[in-house]
């Protein structure tokens, strides 16, 4: 690349020197043309002529710049002394023709003449002078304006008049003697002739002399310049010459050069392509190996999932069945030993279900489906009735029992109580498990708004490795075989910890207990008067009609005598219409001739399940009343509010008791049902007395309350409402089919107000859309959003239409 470069410099300066020679031959032709213009008489020429002599001197020094060869500035500086010589030859030119010698002679003869007074010569004269005096007068033609306007600024001509003088001198001789001056005339006027000859032919000779150094100066500059050209063209052709045979050998070199480095380059893609393939190939076979474990995987999940639902429907069923049957059967036996029977019966019962669930909360916990409810409770009276329900367990071991609170009893907290109760039964129920002797005790304590409890034992410890363990699934230690159980609780126990967004740590040393403790956030409640006792029972209807549907004949009977007893725990009589039915179709006829209340329905059914079954009883018209449904199901992929979301008006997760069946049916008949929401919870409406809760249960009440007892616009009020929600149902459908939204997010804040005041369950679900207008971008989950609102319109505009009527 360097000689490249240096060739390509050489060539720049023989190219710079051409031009400056063709320059100077170009100026010094000029030069010859207004030479010969200057020989021919025209002596102003010779300016031009010195002009172009030095504009070629300057492209001779130019030259002798760009040369690097000794012998060249010695021709160039010969040929500037030719230049200068030829300039100075014209200059002698140019004066000599300037040189006019034929006058001098002439004005060199008369002041002769003039110098010789001869007395002889000279005649007096009289002179006698006579002026003759002429004036003429001539008018003045009449001026246009532009002229005087201009003769404004330029002074005019005065023509007006014209004096002519003329002066006549008249000489008189007044000598009569006459003299002949002829002989010396001729004889002076000869003389002058032939020294005028002689001038003109020095002049001539000085002029031809000039002329033909010129010429030879010429000659010689011209054969200079012709050599100075012949030499400057051989060297330039010797280097030509020269530097393409370098830039030959340039190319061949780089030329080799470029073969070598493709040769090179080739045999190093041929390596890099083998590489590459064998890692593409690699590649492919581990994603195909990746993709068979994953759709391996899949499936496993996929399997366990199904076994899980399995396990819900086909072992919880039959057991909350046998619970629920051995609950009724205690209390009509009174015979001390079958009471004992059926208490060992009840217990097995409850170690299965209590397996079960763990395996579902694992399984829950792991795929996020697992939702918390937050309520109001009593630290302290949770604790309490925990410890009180772990008492016969620790008595029949011989183990102490402690209980210690730091805080009072009537402290109220807001929080999962469910999910606090499941991780203190865990730990504590393990605790009281693997303690031979000695005591367990439980203390809790609030600390602002962090609760603490702590479970301490004397039981054998564990070592830092077991601690480690200890919360792995499945994981059973050496101090464990033997025990009940198969190493989930502690497992669900930390990931339900962490759910809550709280801490568990664990101090244990091998012979000295161990400590488990738990610190949750909570917040703060504040006690309220309508806390009653849990043994308050709702308020029923007395002659309330009640239609049961359930494929499963035993939990079909079973649920009927619950219903019976809860008739006459509540209404004292046994005053309910209990309707039951095997087969969806059966409920169509039915609804068709008998108005229900309540519509107990399974979810799972092999015909129709559930979810179908409520959406076709919407849908029929010649429907005598829409009772109040509830959902029984053995799933636990779904929550309370999900099943809310799709009509119905509470849930019931089998097995459920006789006071789990009470509170959902007060739940969906909005009635006053107390503290008896669950077992040791309190009214959830604790902090909030009077928010409306998006539960399903559709209240009009909060449209009209301002109207009181005034039925015309109570009517008027639900008729607006019912158009209004014509209006959006249409316009969310064309969301829907235009994929709108900014439009989805705007409706939904329109919405949320009404749609909170009357209870409905998306109230959730629009303010995750209202919270969603900074973001316009369409997903599949705003298109599910969209049809459970389009969902819950159409329920409501059913129910406003039953209000009306």
């Amino acid at each position: 690349m360097h000689s490249l470069s240096n060739a390509s410099a050489s060539g720049e300066t023989f190219a710079a020197r051409r031009n400056v020679v063709h320059n100077l031959v170009s100026i010094m032709y000029e030069a010859e043309t207004v030479g010969q213009a200057v020989c021919m008489g025209y002596g102003n020429a010779y300016g031009n002529y010195a002009m172009k002599l030095d504009e070629a001197s300057l492209c001779i020094a130019v030259l002798d710049s760009l040369s690097n060869d000794s012998l060249q500035h010695l021709r160039l500086d010969t040929l500037t002394s030719l230049v200068l010589q030829k300039k100075e030859n014209m200059r002698r030119l140019v004066v000599a023709m300037k040189n006019n010698e034929v006058e001098n002679v002439y004005e060199k003869r008369i002041s002769q003449l003039l110098e010789k007074n001869d007395s002889a010569v000279e005649i007096p004269k009289i002179e006698k002078k006579i002026v003759h005096r002429e004036e003429t007068y001539k008018v003045q033609k009449k001026k246009g304006f532009f002229r005087r306007l201009a003769e404004a600024f330029v002074p005019p001509k005065r023509d007006t008049t014209h004096i002519k003088e003329s002066v006549e001198v008249v000489s008189v001789d007044t000598l009569s003697k006459t003299f002949n001056t002829a002989d010396t005339l001729a004889n002076i006027l000869s003389g002058i002739n032939e020294e005028v000859k002689r001038s003109r032919e020095h002049r001539r000779s000085l002029i031809n002399e000039q002329e033909s150094r010129l010429r030879y100066s010429s000659i010689d500059l011209g054969q200079k310049v012709f050599q100075l050209l012949s030499d400057i063209e051989e060297e330039e052709q010797f280097l030509t010459e020269r530097e393409a045979e370098r830039e030959k050998q340039v190319r061949h070199d780089a030329a080799q050069a470029i073969a070598l480095v493709a040769s090179f380059a080739v045999v190093l893609a041929v390596v890099f392509f083998a590489i590459v393939w064998r890692d593409i190939s690699r590649a492919n076979m581990y994603r195909r190996k990746l993709e068979k474990a994953r759709e391996k995987a899949e499936n496993l999940l996929f399997a366990r999932e199904q076994l899980m639902l399995t396990i819900t429907h086909d072992i919880k069923a039959p057991v909350g069945s046998i619970l629920g049957y051995l609950e009724l059967l205690k209390t009509k036996v009174t015979d001390q030993s079958l009471v004992m029977y059926i208490d060992n019966i009840s217990s097995s019962a409850n170690h299965l279900l209590s397996l079960v669930k763990a395996l579902l909360d694992y399984h829950r916990l792991e795929s996020g489906k697992l939702d918390l409810q937050i309520s109001s409770f009593s630290p302290y009276r949770l604790c309490e009735s925990i410890v009180d329900c772990f008492r016969p367990s620790a008595d029949k071991k011989g183990l102490e029992l402690k209980f210690r609170s730091s805080c009072i009893e009537d402290v109220i907290c807001r929080g999962d109580v469910f999910r606090i109760r499941q991780i203190v039964e865990n730990i504590l129920g393990n605790a009281i498990k693997f303690t031979q002797k000695g005591y367990v005790e439980l203390f809790v304590g609030m600390s602002g708004d962090r609760l603490f409890i702590r479970i301490t034992d004397t039981g054998c410890g564990m070592s830092e490795e077991e601690q480690k363990k200890i919360f792995q699934a499945f994981m059973r230690l050496g101090n464990a075989q033997g025990q009940e159980g198969f190493g989930l609780g502690l497992s669900i126990t930390r990931k339900l910890v962490e759910l809550l967004g709280g801490k568990l740590s664990l101090t244990s040393e091998i012979g000295s207990g161990s400590s488990f403790e738990v610190e949750l956030p909570v917040e703060q409640g504040h006690a309220d008067s309508r806390l009653v006792e849990q043994h308050q029972h709702a308020s029923f209807p007395s002659d309330m009609h009640v239609l049961l549907v359930d494929d499963d004949a035993i939990q079909l009977e079973l649920t009927i005598a619950m219903l019976k007893e809860v008739d006459k725990d509540c209404c004292g009589t046994n005053g309910w219409t209990v309707t039951k039915c095997m087969a969806p179709d059966d409920v169509f006829a039915a609804l068709k001739t008998e108005s229900y209340d309540i519509l107990l329905t399974d979810i799972q059914m092999p015909s129709m399940n559930g979810f179908e079954l409520l959406d076709k009883l919407h849908g029929m018209t010649d429907v005598k009343k829409m009772p109040a449904a509830i959902a029984l199901t053995a799933r636990s992929d779904m929550d309370e509010k999900s099943y809310c979301r799709h009509g119905f008006k509470a849930c019931l997760s089998k097995p459920y008791s006789k006071a789990e069946l009470e509170n959902a049916m007060a739940r969906a008949l909005n009635a006053d049902t107390g503290t008896s929401k669950q077992e040791n919870t309190v009214d959830e409406e604790l902090s909030e007395p009077h928010s409306p809760q998006s539960t399903g249960y559709l209240d009009f009440s909060g449209l009209t309350a301002f109207v009181g007892d005034d039925a015309e616009a109570v009517g008027e009020i639900l008729g607006t409402f019912a158009d209004e929600t014509v209006k959006h149902l249409e316009r969310m459908k064309d969301i829907l089919q235009n994929s709108d939204k900014t439009a989805l997010c705007a409706l939904a804040h329109k919405l949320l107000p009404t749609y909170t005041l009357i209870g409905s369950s998306i109230v959730p679900l629009l303010k995750n859309l209202d919270g969603q207008r900074s973001n316009a971008v369409w997903n599949d989950e705003d298109a599910a959003s969209v049809n459970e609102i389009i969902e819950e319109m159409e329920r409501i505009l059913s129910s406003l239409k039953k209000s009306v009527q």
